[in-house]
């Protein structure tokens, strides 16, 4: 039985009077399949292929900013704001504050 601290590490394990931070397990299988077919073997392979499509990257990260910014999830009728952000988005390059500021001045926002 293990103690978890409030932070949600446990207690130190002592091993012949020293104190381990981890015990080493077995070795984790990274291997997976997106939803569209392209599969990866590693966080870095994973990252990679996140990075690899950068509207829907950006589109993602405006949708979440976006209910950030109006208190509640973007509806249906949101659709049409989120793709003026990451279509003017794409000009800067995705940059976060581009984003920011499209979000503030899109009507979504403002009508919300």
């Amino acid at each position: 039985r293990e103690k978890y601290r409030s932070i949600g590490r446990g207690d130190p394990v002592v091993v012949d009077g020293r104190k381990l931070r981890y015990l080493a397990g077995q070795p984790v299988d990274a291997t997976d399949e997106l939803i569209d077919g392209r599969s990866f073997d590693s966080i870095e392979g994973y990252k990679q292929l996140l990075l690899s499509d950068q509207d829907q990257l950006a589109r993602s990260l405006s949708e979440k900013l976006l209910a950030y910014a109006i208190g509640m999830p973007p509806s249906f009728s949101h659709r049409l704001s989120v793709e003026r952000i990451v279509e003017q988005a794409k000009i800067s390059h995705y940059g976060l504050r581009s984003l920011v500021h499209l979000i503030v001045q899109s009507d979504a926002f403002l009508r919300n």
